[in-house]
């Protein structure tokens, strides 16, 4: 059985971090593929506020080039249409005919926020998930909200796993990922501070190329 971890976002633009996070997947747990997914209209932003689709699924091309266990789906590049979670995942899972086992990747932060999350209940009872954080983050809050919705670790299988009620399960990965946000890269390009550092080198050429963030 192939083993995909979806790793969903915006990606406005892509940058070191998230690459970072899927090389820590496919280095430290059983996938096979991380799949990058460009969210057109993620429902918690608004398309004005979001780089063009095409030219972020062009920026995670660009990125992920080098790297072989890396792909790119255009499952959410639909401007107009909401991208929630579950329907992507259940879309995924049709057209593999049971061929694939998919796991979401998330960053802790982000898990926190589960409840938020369109249909969060049937996503969390049916899906596996790999929970990302960093390196020298607290755990605390992250397993009293694992605790909370029924997880219950398994030490006897590897550290960092729990276990649902309904057999799925979340396995919290500690890596060596930089605290990068999109969001300052962007402010950085417009106030012509020092930004390319923070994005693999076809992705700040691409940004500049477009001249992408800027304020002219």
């Amino acid at each position: 059985m192939h083993t995909t971890g979806l790793l969903g976002g915006t990606f406005d633009p892509v940058h070191n971090g998230h690459l970072q996070l899927a090389q820590a997947v496919l280095a430290r747990s059983a996938v096979d593929q991380v799949l990058f997914i460009p969210a057109a209209s993620p429902p918690h932003k608004t398309d004005s506020a979001l780089c063009p689709i095409e030219h972020r699924l062009e920026m995670v091309r660009r990125a992920i080039s080098p790297l072989p266990r890396c792909a790119i789906s255009k499952q959410e590049a639909f401007p107009g249409r909401p991208s929630y979670t579950i329907d992507t995942l259940l879309s995924l899972r049709a057209d593999s005919h049971g061929e694939t086992t998919y796991v979401f990747i998330i960053g802790g932060d982000a898990f926190l926020e589960i409840e938020t999350w369109h249909r969060w209940s049937e996503l969390l009872a049916s899906t596996d998930f790999i929970v990302a954080v960093r390196r020298g983050s607290s755990l605390e809050e992250l397993i009293d909200v694992l605790d909370y919705h029924g997880f219950c670790p398994q030490p006897e299988t590897e550290p960092g796993h729990y276990r649902g009620r309904e057999g799925n399960s979340v396995r919290v990965l500690t890596a060596p990922i930089d605290d990068i946000s999109s969001t300052d890269i962007r402010c950085r390009i417009a106030e012509n501070k020092p930004w390319q550092h923070l994005v693999p080198l076809p992705v700040a050429e691409y940004i500049d190329e477009q001249r992408l963030y800027r304020q002219d």
